[in-house]
């Protein structure tokens, strides 16, 4: 089951990834490297938003994974209320930081020419509404990643991957315009969103809740969600800043036009650890789990699969 569950990570992964190395050319071609720059610059910025979960979706992974092994079903149901309020707290502030950013004009730093101010502007308002969706689908991945449902979590990243990528590629047949060439990314965000809570909310139901009355989260359940995801959310924030801050630089100090130019091999190389991530991504939940079924046992399958990856790596 393991092995199967590494297998959907990568493939959820990877799909993508292959979307992408097809469309990118396609895309730099039709819309010259200014436009594409700044769909990247909007891709960067709504992959950021995940920060905004304040690393509660890692949270929640490890705490349902504990709790599912305790069959503290009472405890799997208090830290999902947590998550999902957290989250989207954090999220609609998210939102509103890059809304004011956007009011204040901060996008009048990057330099640009055949790109229109309201392109610009709307552009960055769509992209403020999708920041707390983003928050949301990180914790809630989180939240299905516990339940190990790698099966369908791949499907929803496939689905997402494809439609990011192929759905500009096809406006960009009709027009250029840079706010209906970011409209399939935000149809992208919703199903995904949906999907990943409707999952979730599968996953729930499927426990054995009968005789349980209050499965509100208690003041303590906060804290300690809050707590964990402290240390997460540095991780959180600074591997999005390193991978995507160089962006907005080369955006700031010398063009749109130069990121269009910019991200292509800058994604080919990000997603040389495609592999690493699908395997930690499956070993995280796994081992949270076995943990407090049996230390000794998951302690035995950590030492093995560090072994592997240091060996592939």
């Amino acid at each position: 089951m393991l092995k199967v569950n590494i297998s959907w990570s990568m493939l959820g992964l990877a799909l993508p990834a292959i979307v992408a190395a097809f469309t990118i050319p396609e895309l730099i071609g039709r819309l010259g490297n200014e436009r594409f720059g700044f769909l990247g610059l909007v891709w960067a910025l709504t992959g950021f938003g995940g920060i905004f979960d304040l690393g509660v979706g890692r949270a929640a992974v490890f705490f349902i994974s504990d709790k599912l092994g305790r069959l503290d079903v009472r405890g799997v149901l208090q830290i999902y209320d947590a998550a999902k309020k957290i989250t989207l707290a954090a999220g609609i502030f998210g939102g509103c930081l890059l809304l004011l950013a956007t009011l204040l004009n901060v996008q009048s730093y990057i330099s640009y020419s055949l790109v229109t101010e309201e392109e610009v502007f709307f552009s960055m308002l769509i992209v403020a509404v999708m920041i707390p969706m983003q928050a949301m689908i990180t914790t809630l991945r989180g939240v299905n990643e516990a339940f190990q449902e790698f099966k369908f979590i791949s499907f929803v990243r496939i689905l997402n991957g494809v439609v990011t990528f192929v759905g500009p590629v096809l406006v960009s047949l009709w027009t250029t315009n840079l706010l209906m060439l970011i409209l399939p990314l935000t149809v992208a965000k919703l199903f995904t969103l949906a999907l990943s809570k409707l999952l979730a909310t599968n996953a729930i139901r499927k426990l054995d809740i009968s005789g349980l009355n209050a499965t509100e989260a208690s003041r303590d359940t906060y804290i300690q969600m809050i707590r964990f995801g402290g240390w997460a959310t540095v991780s959180t924030i600074l591997s999005p800043f390193m991978t995507q801050a160089d962006r907005f630089i080369i955006g700031v100090y010398i063009s749109a036009a130069a990121v269009g130019v910019y991200v292509l091999p800058m994604e080919v190389i990000s997603q040389s650890l495609l592999l690493i991530g699908s395997i930690t991504t499956v070993m995280y939940p796994y081992l949270s789990r076995k943990f407090s079924e049996n230390f000794n046992a998951g302690l035995s399958i950590f030492s093995n699969y560090s072994k592997l990856l240091n060996v592939l790596f």
